[in-house]
């Protein structure tokens, strides 16, 4: 497959996969997984971003909760082309 056939690609859903520590609070402490790094090095290859993470660096906000655990996370997200950024508003 070439890059032309995937410049327009945009990928959602439940990955189970904190990308970022930022991510994640509570429960044990954040470390890459072999699954997060496959995720990246996809990412990388098809110049994909985190749309929300590149549009809010800084903000904390999850989309999974578990009191018992006391844990929360961002395991929920849409990867599109980085030069499609700037066309995302909130």
């Amino acid at each position: 497959m070439s890059n032309t056939d995937v410049e327009n690609l945009i990928i959602g859903g439940d990955w189970n996969i904190s990308l970022h520590s930022i991510d994640k609070k509570g429960g044990n402490p954040w470390k890459p997984t072999v699954s997060r790094d496959l995720l990246m090095t996809m990412m990388k290859e098809f110049d994909l971003v985190d749309v929300y993470r590149g549009k809010n660096p800084k903000h904390k906000r999850y989309t999974y909760e578990s009191k018992a655990l006391k844990l929360c996370s961002r395991i929920d997200f849409f990867l599109i082309p980085r030069h499609q950024i700037s066309c995302v508003e909130q």
